[in-house]
């Protein structure tokens, strides 16, 4: 439809760039035609990668115990984590989290070293990237030894990907 009425304007030409060998459309569109070329094709947005990030901060004086992390599975299907130690290695965490969502399907930073720790979950695997993730539900019932606690905070990451 767009490619029709853009002929039918006859406002389309292609030209080089003077620096670069590379083919440019160049379009003559008025506002409402720009619209709707944008609203069809936007070349910004398809440069752009959203990743949901998550933020799990761990408080407290946890001194023994386990949790679990809910995630959503990509299907739909909610799934739990093992039980990981109360100050599990980044690494230990990433693996259950990869083991119950598909391989590098998350990745992990870590601000410090458990049981008082933020851990940035991002979701950037195949069948999470660029789609909104349900919050990781902690379970921190089983952590024992002084008043542990935990929340989670749901950001965005944008990436350009450069052609």
């Amino acid at each position: 439809m767009i490619r029709d009425r853009v002929k039918e304007l006859r406002r389309v030409r292609a030209e080089i760039t003077p620096d670069m060998e590379v083919p440019v459309l160049i379009v003559d569109l008025d506002d409402d035609e720009a619209t709707l070329v944008l609203a069809t094709h936007d070349p910004l947005g398809v440069m752009a990668h959203l990743e949901s990030v998550q933020i799990v901060t761990f408080a407290g004086t946890a001194t023994g115990g386990t949790f679990t992390l809910k995630c959503l599975h990509y299907t739909g299907v909610e799934v739990t984590t093992a039980a990981l130690a109360y100050n599990a290695a980044t690494a230990t965490i990433l693996a259950a989290v990869n083991a119950v969502l598909g391989t590098s399907a998350v990745a992990i930073a870590a601000a410090d070293t458990m049981p008082n720790d933020a851990l940035t979950f991002t979701f950037s695997g195949a069948n999470y990237a660029g789609k909104p993730q349900r919050l990781i539900l902690p379970d921190i019932a089983l952590m024992t030894g002084g008043t542990p606690t935990v929340t989670v905070v749901e950001t965005a990451d944008i990436h350009w990907r450069m052609y």
